[in-house]
């Protein structure tokens, strides 16, 4: 008889602690079971499981509105060197007008290239443009000044993201000489004030600027 008590005794202790062990059930909202540093939680993962990476060297900076493709005997206009163009016999550049605050001589440009004899216009004093000639005639012509520009169109000082959203298929190039990076757009050459030392296209900064051009 004392067994059989103490059989039904362990048996009502068993039954009890499974009662005790059972999960809690709920009703209504469930959020009080969330940890509170993971409510309304936004998160940065794509579909396919990888995080989104924002590349904060890529940034776009702030675009110019309004500009305009580059158009150098336009800009020369603006400088009041309208009869100056490209591909003029030398002759001929003896006898553009200069203006009474203006200066052209003759000089010699020392770079990657070597030493190259120009000729340099000043205007108050600034050198604005740079003439570069063979035996007989002018073959490219330097804007060397961000002044040498109207307002709205792209030139010295614009960004390479304003240079793109005037030439979207624009593409930025090394160099060997001079690690120089150029943009070239039919007859222009832009020349970005950042280096790379190769040639080949470059994937340069968006906020690199302008720091020269030159047409033929």
């Amino acid at each position: 008889m004392k067994k059989l008590i103490v059989l039904i005794a362990v048996i009502f202790a068993i039954s009890s602690c499974k009662e005790d062990t059972k999960a809690p059930t709920t009703t209504g909202d469930s959020s009080h079971m969330i940890p509170s540093n993971t409510r309304n939680v936004k998160t940065s993962v794509k579909s396919s499981g990888n995080v989104t990476v924002v590349d904060k060297t890529k940034s776009t900076p702030a675009i110019a509105q309004d500009l305009i493709a580059f158009n150098g005997l336009e800009a020369l206009k603006y400088i009041e060197l309208e009869g100056l163009k490209p591909e003029m016999n030398l002759e001929e550049l003896q006898n553009v007008n200069i203006k009474a605050n203006q200066n052209m001589e003759p000089t010699i440009k020392v770079s990657g290239d070597g030493q190259i004899p120009i000729y340099q216009i000043t205007k108050s004093g600034f050198p604005m443009v740079d003439i570069y000639y063979t035996a007989d005639q002018v073959t490219d012509i330097a804007l060397t000044h961000k002044n040498a520009t109207p307002p709205k169109m792209i030139g010295i000082g614009n960004t390479y993201a304003d240079l793109l959203s005037v030439y979207p298929n624009a593409k930025a190039m090394g160099s060997e000489v001079e690690s120089r990076v150029t943009v070239t757009v039919d007859n222009v050459v832009f020349t970005l004030n950042v280096n790379h030392g190769i040639n080949e296209v470059y994937d340069a900064p968006l906020t690199s600027k302008i720091k020269y051009l030159s047409f033929k």
